[in-house]
């Protein structure tokens, strides 16, 4: 029996519905800004999807973010929701789309 991936360009425009964001989420999203130490740090979410904690990266702790994700749609979402200034790219974490050392 071999995993099945699952079809994330055909479940990109519901996505969001199906983890909305709530107070749980955001206390999470605050300890991983703390411990991480992201404020106002460059950050890279590989596997950005639509971009939520990109967008909250952007807004609550001034970081200068940048998204990959292997799905074009899920990109298109992000895209469509996020603040001027990051960067999305169609990648995969084994060969992200940058340059060494970038």
């Amino acid at each position: 029996m071999t995993a099945q991936t699952p079809d994330f360009d055909a479940r990109a425009a519901t996505y969001d519905a199906l983890r909305p964001p709530g107070q749980a989420w955001w206390r999470l999203f605050e300890v991983l800004v703390e411990e991480g130490d992201l404020r106002g740090r460059k950050v890279l979410d590989v596997g950005c999807g639509t971009g939520k904690l990109l967008a909250a990266l952007v807004e609550r702790a001034h970081a200068r973010a940048w998204g990959v994700d292997s799905s074009e749609e899920m990109l298109g979402v992000a895209r469509a929701g996020l603040p001027a200034g990051v960067g999305l790219k169609l990648g995969r974490a084994e060969a992200l789309p940058f340059r060494d050392g970038w």
